[in-house]
């Protein structure tokens, strides 16, 4: 509460001065103590439940960036006729049809020749690579394969 007050007299001269005022600090530190306990646990400090679901919450949204990011990265990389397919949680399965030894040049002339733009496309074209050769020996002659089978194998 603040407030000020002038007595004036006849001839229009303060004659009286009042100012009201409120020192509103010990208001603010339990403002300031309130919302702390509201986010930390008062025993040790810690940040409670609340903080922490948050930072969950967070946390997800970050990692649904990156599977996203990585979701587009595969798809620039890939021929027309491969599919690239979120398997589930962070797994994504590449079906290459028709991958030969030459056809690893494909991948490597997405970057003219040149390392890799980003760290993660050099990472991705082993792992392409490496999927593709894993596959590339099933079905072995004599045998049937099943899509476990090759999934379990790569």
């Amino acid at each position: 509460m603040s407030g000020r007050f002038l007595q004036i007299d006849a001839r229009g001269e303060v004659t009286h001065y009042i100012r009201l005022a409120e020192d509103i600090s010990d208001k603010r530190a339990l403002n300031e103590g309130l919302e702390y306990l509201a986010f930390h646990d008062p025993l040790t400090g810690l940040p409670n439940r609340s903080v922490m679901l948050d930072r969950i919450g967070q946390a997800i949204a970050q990692g649904d960036q990156l599977l996203i990011h990585m979701a587009q990265r595969l798809r620039a990389l890939l021929r027309e006729e491969d599919t690239v397919a979120r398997f589930g949680g962070d797994e994504f399965i590449l079906l290459l049809p028709h991958l030969a030894r030459q056809d690893r040049s494909v991948l490597r002339l997405r970057h003219g020749g040149r390392p890799a733009h980003h760290p993660e496309d050099a990472a991705i074209i082993r792992a392409i690579i490496g999927l593709g050769e894993t596959l590339g020996r099933y079905p072995q002659p004599g045998s049937v394969a099943s899509t476990h089978q090759l999934l379990t194998s790569a």
